[in-house]
């Protein structure tokens, strides 16, 4: 959003209230499949109205508003085209930016009475179980991270400080995007993946894809019940965000006793930072995103360091890495375990 201090206060609110307009319009754009549509065919609006059963002159002035923002070209004779970014824009009907975010949203009296997330009472299930059960909005947050994590991985796994020759134990490791640069860098790596049933199944091809599945070792289960133990590193890449403190806690303590005293356990995460930096408002507005969304957080330095602790685990130390991302910079965050647990 453009910077709305300088404006006259009625003018700035006026600004700030009206920034849903845009997101809206592209959640409904991506749930209807416009970008499909029109990247098969650039077409009139009258032409994609009688395909999608939808009103002519309305969709004309949704189309408009969505190309004035690049979304769409419109040329002559009514005609709209594609471009780079409508070409993405199924990954916009996904669960955390979808018409599901917007109920969460649209229910944020009620966390402000409850001090609850309102995912599950807008959407009738908590944010896991919902995704497990809506596969193709599931699948396009997936194909989001993968098609992002091209730019703010690498940086991030130079930042891990690796040797080149551990075993690296992913714990929530996803489609294995994190193993799959750490493999592909480091030839002498072996990885495993520890995520649940269904998560780690639909993995399992794309390791094979990227020519890292003869070197990964894929452990569905639980994070929460058990982590398995002989890694050199144990990372958690964007997971504890999801999380509340004591699910958090919970991860925290089961990757102690997996690592035991020697191996090192990197947290990949977005801290908060102080107020002034420039990251802050971007990150306030997705603390209070992941809240809503997941019952989530992104904590300060002193909030994850308190986590440790109570996990039985030094915060030793964290390093930025050069990879922008909502505004922020991903750190890589070490832990090392204070005591016996």
């Amino acid at each position: 959003m453009a910077d709305t201090r300088k404006l006259p206060p009625a003018v700035a609110l006026t600004r700030m209230v009206s920034g849903f307009q845009l997101p809206r319009a592209l959640q409904v754009a991506a749930r209807l499949k416009f970008g499909r549509y029109i990247r098969e065919s650039p077409r009139s609006a009258e032409d994609l109205a009688t395909a999608l059963g939808l009103h002519a002159r309305t969709l004309h002035r949704l189309l408009r508003f969505l190309s004035e923002h690049g979304v769409f070209e419109e040329r002559e004779a009514g005609i709209f085209g594609p471009t780079e970014l409508s070409d993405h824009l199924n990954l916009v009907d996904s669960i955390f930016v979808g018409d599901e975010s917007w109920a969460a949203w649209g229910a944020l009296p009620e966390a402000l009475r409850t001090g609850r997330p309102t995912f599950e009472s807008a959407n009738g299930a908590p944010f896991f179980e919902y995704a497990a059960s809506h596969p193709e909005q599931n699948q396009n947050w997936n194909d989001w991270n993968s098609v992002t994590g091209g730019s703010w991985l690498p940086p991030v796994v130079t930042a891990l400080g690796l040797k080149g020759s551990e075993t690296v134990v992913d714990v929530g490791g996803g489609q294995g995007n994190l193993l799959i640069e750490i493999l592909t860098r480091y030839p002498s790596c072996r990885g495993v993946l520890v995520d649940l049933p269904a998560v780690v199944e639909g993995a399992e091809a794309h390791l094979e894809r990227a020519g890292v599945l003869d070197r990964c070792t894929l452990v569905p289960g639980d994070a929460f019940a058990s982590i398995p133990t002989g890694g050199d590193v144990y990372t958690v890449c964007r997971v504890l965000l999801n999380w509340d403190d004591d699910r958090a806690l919970s991860l925290l303590q089961n990757c102690n006793r997996a690592a035991g005293a020697q191996a090192r356990l990197l947290l990949v995460d977005l801290l908060l930072p102080e107020k002034g930096d420039p990251a802050r408002p971007l990150l306030a507005r997705n603390d209070l995103n992941l809240f809503l969304m997941q019952g989530g957080a992104h904590r300060t330095r002193e909030e994850m360091a308190t986590l440790f602790a109570a996990a039985g685990l030094q915060l030793v130390g964290v390093s930025s890495a050069a990879s922008p991302h909502a505004g922020g910079w991903w750190q890589v965050i070490e832990g090392r375990r204070l005591s016996a647990a």
